[in-house]
């Protein structure tokens, strides 16, 4: 959600295999594509309040 509320959908290319905690981050990201930063931004405060 951070990445998407601070940067938009990504566009990035695709880490390779071997680099797993990236990729799983990538991938991560782009299931946010088409939510809108101010959107991910929200539910990002709204996830961070609740682990507080």
């Amino acid at each position: 959600m951070y990445k998407q509320g601070s940067e938009g959908d990504n566009t990035e290319k695709r880490p390779g295999f071997s680099e797993m905690v990236a990729r799983a981050k990538w991938d991560a990201w782009s299931q946010l594509k088409g939510t809108s930063q101010d959107d991910a931004m929200q539910q990002y405060v709204g996830l961070i309040a609740k682990l507080s």
